[in-house]
C-alpha cells in the first residue's frame, strides 16, 4: 500500500478504504454479505500490467467461494 501511495499520491487509509489487499478466503468472506443480499456481479479492477495470479486466484478461489 505504501508503494501505491507514493505513486498514485493518494493515502494509505484511503486505499485501504477503497481495495482489499487479503487472502482469497478473506475476500470471498469480506464478499460473502453482498452476494447473500442478491449481488451477482462484482468488478475486479487491474491496472496494467495486470497481475495474472490474482486474476487467477480470484477465478478460482474466490468466485466458487460465493458460488456455495
Amino acid at each position: 500500500m505504501r508503494e501505491r501511495e507514493a505513486t498514485t499520491g493518494v493515502k494509505e487509509d484511503e486505499l485501504r478504504e477503497r481495495f482489499m489487499a487479503v487472502t482469497p478466503e478473506r475476500c470471498a468472506k469480506v464478499l460473502r454479505p453482498y452476494r447473500d443480499l442478491g449481488v451477482g456481479d462484482f468488478l475486479m479492477l487491474a491496472r496494467p500490467p495486470a497481475d495474472e495470479r490474482t486474476m487467477e486466484l480470484f477465478a478460482g478461489q474466490v468466485a466458487p467461494a460465493l458460488r456455495t
